[in-house]
């Protein structure tokens, strides 16, 4: 019902619970929303063939969730079609801690920054999904990867410093 009142999906994060998906999200309100759509439970090849589809015709994700119990992975995703613009973008799923340290050097090197990161957990390993954007944003400071007594501190010590957080997701991952 929401999209006949002009509503469109910025945010969806799905998590599991006693072995049921869920999902929240947010919704923005606009005389003119954008072109959406978004699509939820997908599995990892479900996910790549929605990327292939829509990246190939000039959809822009704006947000992707990676979720599961860890044998059993799955993706939420939302994705705009902007007329007469559209943002440089790159997105990775699947990405280790290494591999995505390695794809945030590279593509903030070619000035893209992320505007979503999200990690999960995939058969014990700590996997993270990301979409990397040269769309305007405030100034950037991105941390991942950390514990919950360092993003504590992170978050307590940052405002004093002028930063506020604008996203933050945490998951229960391995600790390997």
């Amino acid at each position: 019902t929401l999209p006949a009142d002009g509503w469109y999906p910025v945010l969806v994060n799905g998590y599991n619970v006693g072995g049921t998906d869920l999902y929240a999200s947010i919704w923005h309100r606009s005389a003119v929303p954008p072109l959406w759509s978004a699509q939820h439970g997908l599995t990892p090849q479900d996910y790549q063939c929605v990327f292939d589809e829509y990246s190939a015709a000039g959809w822009v994700p704006v947000w992707v969730s990676g979720f599961g119990d860890g044998d059993d992975v799955r993706f939420a995703c939302i994705w705009h079609r902007r007329q007469g613009w559209s943002p440089r973008w790159a997105a990775r799923h699947g990405l280790d801690h290494v591999q995505h340290q390695a794809a945030f050097d590279d593509f903030v090197s070619q000035g893209l920054h992320p505007s979503v990161v999200c990690g999960y957990n995939e058969h014990g390993t700590n996997r993270f999904v990301s979409v990397f954007t040269d769309a305007p944003s405030p100034s950037l400071w991105v941390r991942h990867g950390i514990s919950e007594p360092d993003y504590q501190a992170e978050f307590d010590g940052r405002p004093g410093e002028g930063w506020s957080p604008s996203q933050t997701n945490g998951w229960r991952g391995s600790t390997g």
